[in-house]
């Protein structure tokens, strides 16, 4: 196909049918998208690439040049958090500024990191086919996974790919069985031991991640506790009251500031602590409901987003009204932000509670007359 046949514009017939002002509030909430929110974690993350990088660097024997084989075995970072913590956006963030990955994201770039992105459910062919994929050999029927993994090495030498990032390697923990987690566990452990040109590692995904790098007795995990050994970790910690409620703050004011819009001066009292509630306390997901809220004000031709704009934001984001909304409900702390289509704050009743209150209304005796 030739380049002028491919369509590297897919929106352009959407973005057609758009008005002016519709088109104009995009281009702002792009703005507001792309303007990232920094934490202390970051230098933490960036901190530890880097330690990582400059193991990677030491030659075992000084006394021979650097090359495929005088390189140390790999190392592995391990970043771990809830959903919606941050860890993806985060750690691409890094990658596309560090000076050791130019050219992130293209295979053909020659950058010494690429970035697997586990597939669900996950086994070690399956872990092995996409990574193949991302180093530009994707493959189009079914392989067995010692020639996948053969294929593997051979492309991550091709390309002196020094670096592999598993994202979502929660995956392998999720939905493999205990022969296939040690399978996919020795692999990764291969892959970091192996004397002709070993690779380091930076695996992130759920907290559950852990127990696949642990040293336990467990079957299936890592008993002689090698890839534990090897690996440092980073936990992107939930948020908490009323500590991180300032900062929160800070984040709504800075990407308001972005879309021209101003917030309640006393933001941090009265909308943070229900915005990281409404988060279930996860930093990315308050960024997101804080994009949302901000579009909110935009389509309404507001100056300022403020708890109504993020009330909204929130109904439309989980179906929940008032009160189970928490940015409407007086006791906003009793609100079960994992609920969604919810109209109270009530605790569904359980099946033999549901039954039990059937049973009683069954057996009532009727009022004389009814």
């Amino acid at each position: 196909m030739e380049d002028d046949e491919l369509n590297l514009d897919p929106t352009a017939s959407i973005r057609a049918v758009h008005s002016e002002q519709v088109q104009a509030r995009l281009a702002l909430m792009e703005q507001v998208a792309a303007k990232y929110v920094r934490t202390p974690r970051d230098n933490l993350l960036w901190e530890e690439v880097d330690d990582l990088l400059q193991k990677m660097s030491m030659r075992p024997d000084p006394d021979r040049p650097h090359a495929h084989d005088n390189r140390p075995e790999g190392r592995a970072l391990v970043v771990v958090g809830e959903t919606g913590a941050g860890k993806t956006t985060a750690l691409t963030r890094l990658f596309k500024r560090h000076p050791a990955f130019p050219g992130y994201g293209k295979v053909s770039s020659g950058c010494p990191l690429v970035t697997v992105r586990t597939p669900s459910p996950c086994n070690l062919a399956q872990l092995g086919s996409a990574t193949l994929a991302e180093l530009g050999y994707p493959v189009e029927r079914e392989v067995k996974a010692p020639i996948a993994w053969a294929m593997v090495r051979q492309r991550l030498r091709a390309l002196n790919v020094l670096v592999l990032h598993f994202d979502e390697m929660q995956h392998v923990v999720e939905t493999a069985n205990v022969n296939e987690i040690i399978k996919i566990r020795n692999t990764i452990k291969s892959l970091m031991q192996t004397t002709d040109g070993p690779v380091s590692l930076i695996i992130s995904g759920l907290p559950v991640l852990a127990g696949f790098l642990e040293d336990s007795p467990t079957p299936g995990q890592d008993k002689d506790g090698q890839v534990r050994r090897r690996s440092h970790f980073v936990a992107f910690e939930r948020l908490a009251l009323p500590k991180d409620a300032n900062m929160v703050a800070t984040m709504v004011e800075g990407l308001a500031k972005v879309a021209r819009l101003s917030v309640p001066p006393d933001a941090a009292t009265t909308l943070a602590p229900r915005l990281v509630h409404a988060a279930r306390y996860a930093l990315g997901t308050a960024i997101e409901l804080t994009h949302d809220a901000i579009r909110r004000a935009l389509v309404r031709g507001d100056d300022a987003v403020g708890a109504d704009h993020f009330a909204d934001a929130y109904a439309r984001r989980t179906g929940n009204q008032a009160p189970a909304n928490p940015f409407l409900a007086p006791d906003w702390t009793a609100v079960d932000t994992s609920r969604v289509l919810r109209a109270d704050n009530h605790p569904d009743l359980s099946d033999d509670e549901e039954a039990d209150s059937g049973r009683r209304r069954r057996g009532r005796p009727r009022k004389a007359g009814v």
